[in-house]
């Protein structure tokens, strides 16, 4: 770990976590480095394992160097990072963030979102939407997404979160509405009568960043694309950005 000016003392087989959290033969300020790197190598480690990754040292390295950029920066800086804001749901709820995305030279829409409990990653998708290029349909196709991944899987509190503050507007005004979306709406209404609670959420987009990846990557496709368990190797780093950022906001 030449390039980080890291060197990792001799560590016991028995005791080498403990020793890289807390013994003071390791720098405070070479522990969060250690830590990086190795959760990065494991991070590698899964992707090849089961998303049948490739191992790419280049884009490890940068992986690592913006992960540290992040501890380091003031925390004033931070509030403007992708990340900062998104909160995990209390204990018994799922959070699911979605968004979307068009590409008019294709003429399809994007869906993306990604699904949260509060001890972690639950799932995420892509999914292309053909001959959709109205960003406010792509916007209420992408939430109807999220709501219908919740209920398949039986969740039963579920905390909506989107970025289009237009679409969350008109759900609290959905009743009599004639609206683009109104129809996709009460679809939304309907697959959510089977949650014991259920609402939908505005958050401005950097707290929405994850979503935006998944949306990104739907324009692309020709199919849909579905991870569970353990995020793919496009959205680690905005995921762990995510958890940062809560912590950073306690």
């Amino acid at each position: 770990m030449i390039w980080l000016d890291v060197k990792l003392p001799d560590l016991h087989p028995s005791t080498w976590e403990r020793d890289i959290l807390c013994d003071p033969i390791i720098l405070d300020s070479d522990r969060p480095k250690i830590i990086t790197i190795m959760w990065a190598i494991w991070t590698s480690r899964n992707s090849i394992t089961h998303d049948n990754g490739t191992t790419d040292p280049v884009h490890s390295v940068k992986r690592i160097r913006d992960d540290l950029a992040i501890l380091d920066l003031p925390s004033g800086h931070t509030k403007i990072m992708p990340g900062f804001g998104w909160k995990p749901p209390d204990d018994g709820w799922i959070k699911v963030n979605t968004d979307a995305g068009v590409a008019l030279d294709a003429r399809k829409c994007g869906a993306g979102g990604v699904a949260r409990t509060a001890s972690g990653f639950v799932g995420a998708w892509s999914k292309p939407q053909e001959g959709v290029t109205d960003p406010l349909v792509a916007e209420a196709l992408a939430l109807r997404e999220g709501v219908l991944f919740a209920k398949l899987r039986g969740f039963a509190q579920v905390v909506m979160e989107v970025d289009c503050l237009e679409v969350v507007d008109l759900w609290v005004t959905r009743q009599g509405s004639r609206s683009l979306i109104a129809p996709i709406l009460f679809e939304v209404e309907e697959l959510a009568r089977d949650f014991t609670s259920f609402c939908i959420k505005h958050v401005k987009r950097h707290s929405n960043h994850s979503a935006h990846l998944c949306a990104k990557l739907a324009c692309t496709l020709g199919v849909s694309e579905c991870w569970m368990s353990s995020p793919p190797s496009f959205l680690v780093t905005s995921i762990q950005a995510d958890s940062e950022g809560a912590v950073l906001m306690e």
